[in-house]
């Protein structure tokens, strides 16, 4: 199984939302370039916050955010029963690369069975913005002062 000819993005202008008591990250499925599907990437609590633990390593060391569940390593998603869906890749999904960037494995499934192996690669900046849209779903506390998501939010109308 590989993935070959697919790539997975995330998309943009849909931030990660609150859901199902965990968090919902909208995912761009394309293969051979070309737009296959929309899919949610849907993490309960303890494995929206064991990537959101993950994700703080990544961008500031070893400070978590007060309030993350209780986690170790990201647990593998379950793929749902029928049509296409996305989980999270068996062995610790979230890997640091040079210069900065964080990859995501997932796995792309049809009805249940799994269908291939993609990486999310996220920039910094947009690592960044994942980090932040999960806390805010999470309902977590403040992150940590030197995490860069720590800015205030502004709310506008």
């Amino acid at each position: 199984m590989t993935g070959s000819g697919w790539r997975v993005e995330c998309i943009p202008g849909k931030p990660v939302r609150a859901g199902g008591g965990g968090c919902v990250l909208p995912l761009w499925v394309l293969r051979d370039d070309v737009s296959f599907a929309d899919l949610d990437l849907s993490l309960p609590r303890d494995e929206a916050g064991a990537l959101l633990a993950q994700l703080s390593r990544a961008l500031c060391g070893p400070g978590e955010p007060r309030g993350a569940p209780e986690h170790g390593s990201v647990p593998v998603g379950v793929p749902s029963a029928r049509g296409w869906g996305v989980v999270l890749a068996p062995g610790g999904p979230l890997l640091r690369e040079a210069g900065g960037r964080c990859r995501l494995a997932l796995r792309l499934c049809r009805d249940g069975v799994p269908h291939a192996d993609l990486n999310l690669s996220l920039s910094p900046a947009e690592a960044e913005t994942l980090h932040a849209q999960c806390s805010r779903a999470l309902d977590c506390d403040q992150p940590p002062p030197h995490a860069p998501d720590a800015r205030r939010m502004r709310a506008f109308p």
